[in-house]
């Protein structure tokens, strides 16, 4: 990011920024108000309200509300599924028992050549574009999309504010 004179080079500092930004909107640390895609976690949650009306009654739900319940559920059918593959380890291809330990034999790839061909053909119809180029041309299409520059950049980190999660936000510009 620095020159060798010690400033700042602007185009790393961006890329830096920007990558950053992407990491943190993928991992949901950052939300984007308006999206659909990056919305804050909360909004996917019912509100505590409607929750503490509903958790009493029937929730029609498939597994128990109690986290006990659900532990001995998950428990007991873990115990099945134990017992079916004891009794039938024998029938089972590729699955062995061998010292008290269970063995899988790996699975040989099972993919068709002609697939293999059809895949390649396939990508060699999507042209290569360089990213440049593609912001440029939305630029021209949409008048809401700007290139990256230092003021959008400035402009995207005076817009972070904090959820009550903690998590930051942006809004779109």
């Amino acid at each position: 990011v620095f020159e060798k004179d010690g400033t700042i080079n602007r185009r790393y500092y961006e890329l830096a920024v920007l990558t950053e930004l992407k990491n943190n909107i993928r991992s949901g640390d950052i939300s984007v108000v308006g999206s659909r895609r990056h919305k804050d976690f909360d909004e996917y949650l019912l509100p505590m309200e409607e929750w503490n009306s509903i958790k009493n009654k029937d929730t029609r739900l498939a597994v128990s509300i109690s986290f006990n319940e659900y532990i001995e559920e998950r428990k007991e059918a873990l115990l099945q599924r134990i017992k079916w593959i004891s009794e039938n380890i024998q029938s089972l291809e590729g699955v062995s028992l061998d010292k008290g330990e269970i063995e899988l034999k790996r699975l040989e790839k099972n993919t068709p050549d002609e697939a293999k061909n059809y895949s390649k053909s396939i990508y060699e119809f999507i042209p290569r574009v360089k990213l440049t180029n593609l912001l440029t041309e939305a630029e021209l299409k949409h008048e809401n999309i700007t290139l990256v520059t230092t003021r959008v950049i400035k402009k995207l980190l005076k817009t972070f504010s904090r959820s009550t999660t903690g998590h930051a936000k942006i809004y779109m510009l």
